[in-house]
């Protein structure tokens, strides 16, 4: 049957075509009335996942040859100022074993959504502090519509009263002065990415990088930059590619996802330094019924060179996660991770509606509770100069616990586990466990 028209309601801001390009078939295309009910939900699913609705939904009216769909919308709230206060800490642990308030950081930033209706977004923010830093992100999809290509620019400046110089024993050493800053660094870089469709996407992108170290670095790490050097600078040129075929972003259950990137940093002979990295992952969400789900997935990352500055190596604690190691950081060139968990919905997830709520932006939102348990696997080698501490690395490292996962209004997620890992020794003849927060999606 023939797609007669696309009826959209609900657009206050938000303009029409950034909805339709979303939906895998147009106004006057002819599809098969059996794959409507399939079609609309991964048409739901790919607005739902720009993050600038907080319901969607479909409706059809069918006629003899020809359908009308119908899409309501509610829009979100769109400017939320992001004030912030915390410890300059990578997981709170750290910081009671050493209480210090000197080691506050606090910042107001801007994140203003759907900027100028075209899903665009404008990200500011200043932090003071133990670390400073001042950020600006603008990202603007279709920024050529014809071609089907996004654009997304980023700048930032920080400067470090702390940074970390190496491990050992698989935890991060940290290196301060008292009345000096560490290391100040600059960055810029410019994405376009080519839509495919709304769920594969080619990106391509080119940045800028500077960093000055205290010249005191050498005191603790002579090995943290390449060539005993205390300033570096390099850029660097990448692509990635991205397939998304998850349901909900924010919390998928069912569907696939896999990737891969490849970046080169530096020009030989031009450059501080030069080298690459590589990344690969994939992950897979299967619904076993209504409250049962199974998810696994796979992580690599590698490095092509020696000549690499620490702050730059691939690591486990920063960016990624090995479940049971939090307290730890693991450097390395080559890091494998793979996941597996299941999830049990006490709650399972679905979009409530509150009419009594007087702000039409805050009467819908998902809300979802799971148990779940888990099993993660993670090994690590490193071949690059600055390798100094093997503590955790070749050799297999397994982390398992249990959780529970809350999501709720403008898809917040909270993870709270209890983690174990399998290091053993006369006081933890079982490994070692604790207690974890999180809002990140532990299988991505």
């Amino acid at each position: 049957m023939r797609v007669d028209s696309i009826v959209v309601t609900g657009l206050k801001k938000t303009k029409r075509p950034v909805i339709t390009r979303q939906m895998v078939f147009q106004e006057g295309d002819t599809i098969d009335l059996q794959e409507l009910e399939a079609l609309n939900k991964v048409n739901k699913d790919n607005i739902y996942n720009m993050g600038l609705f907080t319901s969607v939904a479909f409706a059809n009216e069918i006629g003899d040859s020809s359908i009308e769909v119908h899409i309501s919308v509610q829009e979100r709230w769109y400017i939320w100022p992001n004030p912030y206060v915390n410890l300059a800490e990578r997981v709170w642990s750290e910081w009671l074993d050493d209480p210090d308030l000197d080691r506050l950081v606090y910042g107001l930033g801007v994140e203003w959504s759907n900027l100028s209706g075209w899903n665009d977004k404008l990200t500011v923010y200043a932090q003071g502090g133990y670390t400073q830093a001042v950020t600006a992100t603008y990202s603007r999809p279709f920024l050529f519509p014809k071609a089907k290509v996004d654009g997304t620019a980023f700048f930032s400046i920080l400067n470090d009263k702390e940074i970390g110089y190496g491990t050992q024993g698989g935890y991060l050493q940290l290196a301060r002065l008292n009345d000096e800053r560490m290391r100040q660094s600059y960055t810029g870089q410019l994405t376009l990415g080519k839509r495919f469709s709304a769920r594969k996407i080619l990106y391509g992108f080119a940045a800028y990088q500077y960093f000055h170290i205290n010249d005191s670095i050498t005191f603790f790490n002579t090995e943290y930059l390449p060539y005993n050097l205390t300033a570096i600078h390099y850029p660097s040129v990448g692509m990635s590619y991205v397939n998304d075929q998850r349901d909900v972003r924010s919390f998928p259950l069912s569907g696939h996802k896999y990737g891969g990137s490849f970046r080169f940093l530096g020009i030989p002979g031009v450059s501080s330094t030069h080298f690459g990295k590589m990344a690969l992952s994939f992950s897979h969400h299967i619904p076993l019924n209504k409250r049962w789900n199974f998810a696994y997935g796979s992580q690599q990352f590698f490095l092509l060179g020696r000549q690499v500055p620490f702050f730059d190596k691939y690591f486990i604690g920063f960016g990624s996660f090995l479940r049971g190691y939090e307290p730890h950081v693991i450097d390395g060139s080559a890091i494998n991770l793979t996941k597996a968990e299941w999830k049990f919905g006490i709650i399972p997830y679905h979009f409530a509606h509150l009419k009594w709520i007087p702000f039409p932006k805050f009467r819908d939102f998902p809300v979802g509770l799971y148990l779940s348990a888990y099993c993660d696997a993670g090994y690590v080698h490193d071949w690059t100069f600055n390798n100094r501490d093997n503590t955790l690395k070749d050799r297999l490292l397994l982390g398992y616990g249990a959780g529970i996962n809350l999501i709720t209004i403008y898809d917040f997620h909270l993870r709270v586990e209890y983690s174990r890992n399998i290091l053993t020794d006369s006081n933890h003849p079982w490994g070692r466990g604790g207690i974890y927060f999180s809002n990140l999606v532990s299988i991505q």
